[in-house]
């Protein structure tokens, strides 16, 4: 199998990596940027570059299209990789516009393309072992989950204005972040079955979230995001009568450093212990992103279940509604079911 990479901004730094760690070839590459092309084509050996994004979805001898654009600008190319028969690794959100992703969807499953999105925390040991962790006895669970998530990305830290800061083009916390946290609750828990926003700034930064959920299986969960927050975390806490199950990250890498431990209370005494777990990502020296990647991209190798990575794609309508929550004028404490 072949490769071609749409866009060398995350496509230079993760994805090129994740699929030279895959033993994928990388055939080619496409940027608007013919300089940025040429050096970087030249330095790895690629052989074909492209100004044109369309010409490399149309070369015979590439089997995968990896794109690595603004969100904007994704559901054109998909489009054009459904009608080139190409294998799709797309960044999440799909686009910025829900009528355009369920056509997107619906054009996936007519014609049978494959389509992979880089939700990358579920290849991630820790949260296997999380998991494996989580009682499963009945069809109805019970208990509580909190989801805490700061960050400060680059931009937001130098006071950059880019596509990543403003949600119109797919960026914002509500794009790139939450889609995350769906995934990795909904592989944790099963569906949503409803969302309850508490609060959002009003500011077109948007870098507080603070949302409830309550799921088909009978857990309930808070999700707390900052885009803006130095003291950077990432902690899943599972809560119910008996013990408590904690996911935590407080580095700077927000891959690569959780520790998993368990609190169990006896005799009104919460003992501690700490969960071991396959920390392939601590031996990494990369940027763990790409291990990850690496992780999801072996997974073109082996026939795909078309169901299971369009059911990925369907996160974004959780935060589509999020988002329609949150831009109109409505009572934002209102419950609204998921459809």
């Amino acid at each position: 199998m072949k490769v071609g990479i749409i866009g060398l901004g995350h496509g230079q730094r993760v994805l090129f990596e994740s699929f030279k760690l895959s033993n994928i070839k990388i055939l080619g590459v496409a940027s608007k940027d013919q300089k940025k092309a040429e050096i970087f084509s030249k330095k790895n050996n690629i052989i074909k570059k492209y100004k044109n994004w369309k010409e490399i979805i149309k070369d015979d001898e590439i089997d995968i299209i990896a794109i690595a654009v603004p969100a904007v600008h994704q559901i054109k190319i998909i489009r054009e990789c459904i009608r080139y028969n190409k294998i799709i690794f797309s960044e999440k959100p799909l686009g910025t516009n829900i009528k355009s992703i369920k056509t997107i969807i619906n054009e996936l499953e007519f014609y049978k393309r494959n389509i992979i999105i880089d939700y990358i925390f579920c290849e991630h040991n820790a949260f296997k072992k999380f998991k494996s962790l989580i009682p499963k006895k009945s069809k109805f669970m019970y208990g509580h989950v909190d989801v805490i998530f700061n960050t400060q990305s680059y931009a937001m830290k130098n006071k950059l204005i880019n596509w990543k800061l403003k949600p119109s083009l797919g960026g914002g916390l509500i794009n790139l972040y939450l889609p995350h946290i769906f995934d990795y609750l909904i592989y944790f828990f099963g569906q949503i079955f409803s969302i309850k926003i508490i609060k959002k700034n009003k500011n077109n930064l948007s870098t507080k979230l603070n949302c409830d959920i309550k799921f088909e299986s009978g857990i309930t969960a808070n999700i707390k995001i900052e885009a803006n927050n130095p003291n950077q975390e990432h902690t899943i806490r599972y809560s119910n009568e008996k013990y408590e199950l904690i996911l935590q990250n407080k580095g700077k890498d927000y891959t690569k450093n959780f520790i998993l431990y368990l609190i169990t209370i006896i005799k009104n005494k919460r003992l501690r212990k700490i969960i071991k777990f396959n920390n392939d990502i601590k031996k990494f020296k990369k940027d763990s992103r790409i291990l990850l990647s690496s992780k999801l991209i072996n997974k073109l190798k082996k026939p795909m279940s078309r169901k299971n990575h369009l059911e990925s794609i369907k996160r974004y309508f959780y935060v589509e509604k999020v988002l329609n929550k949150a831009s109109l004028s409505l009572n934002l404490n209102k419950e609204m079911k998921i459809n």
